[in-house]
């Protein structure tokens, strides 16, 4: 009797790769690598698959495996949470140039990395990021690859078929068995978490995930970025039918934390947002960092 597949979708190694099956749909035909494997059944029950041959992957039962590669002495490690894809009608709904997203996202992350690099001599800074080159994701790759930064890429199997076979990234992966126990993995590697947005994912699993492990010296950092940068204001934080639109608004319009600054006359939001990031960058520094790096000062 065949195995049923689950909602989480399955990940194995075989002799010729690394095999990724989930159920779908046929949007996933347009992910280099995708193929379907019963095209005649209903829509639902339709499993898609994709081989990996060239990414170095790690299965559920290596994540300490996977972890070794965001290890050593005195590392910072940096995460962002947010929107993998904004439609084009939202662009012009919002008030944001496409591409505008991503190069703000990418801007925090290597404002926090130079920051950490010029007060705290001899600091790493490695980065944590979702794989796939969109969005959130693809901010957090291009910071890396900018400023030469080893990563780590976290996934699970449904997850994967946006990932690229990229025989020239050699960063590795580390793909759990579900979207839940990915979040977990993501957040417990990240020393600094930037929630910039997103929806139910970034709001269910990786800002809660972040608030669990907060005991370990994890640092949550809400910010509602695209308010900021948005010409219009940006999303809401629920549609009209209650889902999630914007997971940080959500959470900032229900939890009522203490505003990191007031923003009156002319004041740059996003310059506001960056100096932010980078006092709480240097505020999880002095906690993680070797007594001797922690209270050195400025490289300079």
């Amino acid at each position: 009797m065949t195995r049923k597949l689950s909602e989480e979708g399955e990940i194995k190694r075989t002799s010729e790769g690394v095999l990724v099956r989930a159920l779908g749909g046929a949007h996933l035909l347009d992910q280099p690598g995708v193929e379907c494997e019963n095209p005649d059944v209903p829509e639902g029950e339709r499993i898609y698959r994709k081989l990996f041959v060239h990414r170095q992957i790690f299965l559920p039962g290596e994540f300490d495996a996977a972890q070794a590669f965001l290890g050593g002495n005195d590392v910072i490690r940096l995460g962002a949470t947010g929107y993998s894809t904004i439609k084009d009608e939202q662009l012009a709904e919002w008030g944001l140039r496409r591409g505008a997203y991503e190069a703000a996202v990418k801007g925090l992350i290597m404002a926090q990395t130079r920051f950490i690099w010029e007060h705290f001599e001899g600091a790493q800074v490695k980065l944590c990021d979702g794989a796939s080159y969109m969005g959130v994701d693809q901010a957090m790759i291009e910071a890396g690859k900018a400023l030469n930064l080893n990563r780590l890429g976290h996934s699970c199997p449904k997850f994967m078929f946006y990932v690229h076979d990229d025989s020239e990234d050699q960063t590795p992966i580390y793909v759990a068995s579900t979207q839940a126990e990915y979040s977990t993995a993501f957040v417990t590697n990240c020393d600094i978490l930037l929630s910039v947005g997103g929806r139910l994912q970034a709001l269910e699993h990786d800002i809660t995930a972040g608030i669990k492990l907060g005991y370990m010296g994890k640092a949550v950092v809400p910010i509602n970025l695209l308010e900021a940068i948005c010409d219009h204001g940006g999303p809401p934080a629920w549609g009209a039918d209650g889902s999630v639109q914007d997971a940080t608004a959500a959470y900032t319009k229900t939890v009522f934390p203490i505003p990191m600054a007031a923003a009156t006359g002319g004041a740059d939001m996003y310059d506001l947002i960056r100096q932010h990031v980078c006092a709480v960058a240097g505020n999880l520094c002095r906690r993680k960092l070797s007594p001797d790096r922690a209270y050195a000062g400025s490289r300079h």
